[in-house]
């Protein structure tokens, strides 16, 4: 890369980096984030949900730091300003020469998804650089030969993947096809080179793959179970979802360049370089269009597989496919990125029973409200009672439900103190429970979320649950929840406190 074009590259990410830490600290974390930042906490080599990567991301980036948005984000932040790097690079190794490289690393980073993805504690952080990373090391070793260097870091980055994600399991297959598909290289199919990528991929993989036959193959099953596809039926409105999802995830012209792009692949998919992208990129959008038909797909797990056919759109904008949307992709994308960093304002604007189904099939503005509290300010309240109480007296807070528990211990800066005492839905906290048998005829702070409509009170169910799982219960304060903008409280947290612990209820 010349000079000028290595500061232009670096001040684009100086800049975005610059607008995602803004986010960073702007938006409040969200009870998924908290939960893979309490993983952090505790290192293993896997975890009920996911692979292990996102939590070892968060533990190396400042993960012990306690209750800080900006330092629990921290890790996709800088992966993410890397992540634009490797979009560069890659676009640069498969065209060396013209604007495409630049193009790409613009639209990557001004696509809202992939800004989002740079802000959010997720496992697709991981995910996304691995799989970057993989598509330029394994061009390289192709293009290396039998060299067996550049295979093994091909393999290693896979490996990575593999431990970020599922949907790395749809990678490297389609990257074998290549070699097949182009006569050219289908002899390294007989040397060492390709067999020792896969071959360390699965040795990176294996440590997680002992943890889960240890565990049941706990991660696996969940994720069957998730998919909602034991019992498949149709549902019209996920396909429209999963379709219309990157009007607003890659905003309306970066999407249609996409597509035109994938148009123009298929059709000069003879040319080496526009295959290798295709077959990077599409087959992980192909399944999951195969999927959506039965089962909800989130607006997220799809991003990875439009990162190389962003490349071929910058690849078609250079070439002056579409000039229309070469002139316009870029600033409407950034149009929209303005627009998801306007979000908590214009939330606050909607009615409660607005329906967000992009966000999901039971997104609501009144759900959104409620993960914008000022959760920073009920942390705070909750480790005062804990403090008054005495942590010596009460060594754990506890609660029903592994969202609530998660921003809890996040906020109240209560990693190692906090856990779900209710079954109702499997989760990390489970495992961790399962392997505390030493919490049996303790005494907790309970916290459960009450609401207004119900006159802040405990319903039956509630009594019942813990009557369950406590000797005897009493009631402390009630914290109420400051919506965004003021106005009424519609829910609060009810702090117990609870006498011997019996066990995890059902």
């Amino acid at each position: 890369m010349r000079g000028s074009g290595a500061a232009r590259l670096a001040l684009l990410v100086l800049i975005v980096t610059a607008l995602r830490a803004f986010a960073a600290v702007r938006f409040p974390m969200v009870s998924s984030e908290a939960y893979y930042h309490l993983w952090a906490r505790h290192p293993d080599l896997g975890y009920f949900d996911h692979p292990p990567m996102v939590a070892w991301f968060g533990a190396l980036f400042f993960g012990p730091v306690d209750a800080s948005p900006l330092a629990a984000r921290s890790g996709p932040i800088l992966l993410g300003a890397l992540g634009i790097v490797l979009v560069h690079r890659l676009a640069r190794d498969l065209w060396p020469g013209g604007s495409t490289a630049w193009r790409a690393a613009v639209l990557f980073a001004l696509a809202p998804i992939f800004f989002a993805g740079g802000v959010v504690l997720l496992p697709d952080t991981g995910l996304l650089l691995f799989c970057l990373s993989t598509w330029i090391l394994f061009l390289r070793a192709v293009r290396r030969g039998p060299a067996l260097l550049p295979w093994i870091l091909a393999g290693l980055a896979a490996g990575g993947a593999l431990l970020s994600k599922f949907h790395a399991y749809a990678l490297l297959p389609p990257l074998y096809g290549y070699l097949l598909l182009v006569p050219g290289h289908r002899r390294l199919l007989a040397t060492r080179g390709p067999w020792v990528a896969l071959g360390t991929a699965l040795a990176c993989l294996a440590p997680n793959l002992l943890w889960n036959a240890d565990h049941g193959f706990v991660t696996y099953v969940f994720q069957s179970e998730r998919s909602g596809l034991g019992a498949p039926g149709f549902e019209a409105k996920n396909p429209v979802g999963y379709f219309a999802g990157p009007l607003v995830s890659l905003s309306p012209l970066l999407y249609a360049a996409v597509l035109a792009a994938l148009v123009r692949g298929l059709r000069a998919r003879r040319e080496p370089e526009t295959l290798y992208l295709l077959l990077a990129g599409a087959p992980i959008l192909v399944l999951f269009a195969l999927l959506c038909p039965f089962t909800s797909i989130g607006l997220h797990w799809p991003a990875v597989g439009f990162v190389p056919l962003v490349i071929l759109a910058a690849r078609g904008m250079e070439l002056g496919c579409w000039p229309r949307l070469a002139r316009w992709s870029a600033p409407v994308a950034g149009l929209f990125l303005v627009l998801l960093l306007a979000a908590p304002d214009l939330a606050r604007r909607l009615p409660d029973r607005a329906r967000l189904p992009l966000l999901g099939d039971r997104a609501t503005a009144g759900r959104l409200k409620e993960a914008l509290v000022d959760w920073a300010a009920l942390g705070r309240e909750v480790r005062e009672v804990v403090e008054q109480a005495g942590p010596e007296r009460f060594p754990m807070t506890m609660t029903d439900d592994f969202h609530l528990a998660a921003l809890l211990a996040f906020h109240a800066a209560a990693p190692d103190r906090t856990f779900v005492f209710r079954a109702r839905k499997a989760h990390q906290f489970g495992l961790w429970l399962t392997e505390r048998p030493d919490l049996r005829g303790r005494d907790a702070i309970v916290v459960l979320k009450v609401r207004e409509r119900d006159g802040f009170r405990l319903d039956e169910d509630d009594e019942r649950r813990l009557a369950e799982v406590f000797a005897s219960v009493t009631p402390g304060p009630l914290l109420p929840a400051l919506p965004p903008g003021g106005g009424r409280v519609s829910w609060a947290l009810r702090v117990l406190f609870a006498r011997d612990f019996r066990g995890l209820g059902t």
